[in-house]
């Protein structure tokens, strides 16, 4: 990667020989010209490369460079991700809440400070809910009813309606 510099100061990045030839089109270069000595007359320095930092919830964008210990060095910036821009790996996974006669939603993902979390919404259940809830499965009244007898189901389906009034 190169940069062309002028009193110290970055004028365009990045920098190619095409942009060398057009700027001086009765010069001719070789392809490998930028990484010569002599690409430093025409104000072209190599800038060193860094790799891209990688960070979940986080974005990095290549600010350009900047003069390091002496050599001209690639510079990113770390922003973080907008709602819109994150994906699975972006989101820290945490477990759903557990109440009682709620439902826990799925808010989206949240920003603690550090990283992007799941997030939950608790919502209560309405009483029909809250009774179909603890009526159970089908298979479990059956069973219930099998092995206790339909007067005690009449009675635990009284118990629940007065223990959830509409």
């Amino acid at each position: 990667m190169y940069a062309k510099i002028e009193n110290d100061t970055v004028v365009q990045y990045p920098y190619g020989i095409t942009r060398l030839r057009d700027e001086h089109p009765n010069t001719s270069f070789p392809v490998n010209f930028l990484d010569t000595a002599d690409a430093s007359d025409y104000n072209v320095v190599i800038v060193k490369d860094v790799p891209q930092p990688k960070k979940a919830g986080f974005k990095y964008v290549d600010t350009g460079p900047t003069m390091v210990d002496g050599a001209w060095t690639q510079v990113w910036e770390e922003q973080r991700k907008e709602l819109d821009e994150l994906t699975a790996i972006d989101i820290h996974e945490v477990e759903a809440p557990v109440q009682e006669y709620h439902w826990s939603l799925d808010a989206g993902p949240s920003w603690d400070g550090e990283k992007y979390v799941q997030s939950y919404e608790l919502i209560p259940m309405t009483p029909i809910e809250k009774r179909v809830q603890e009526y159970g499965s089908v298979g479990r009244q059956i069973e219930f009813i099998t092995e206790q007898g339909l007067e005690a189901w009449q009675a635990e389906v009284v118990r629940i309606k007065e223990k959830h009034p509409k």
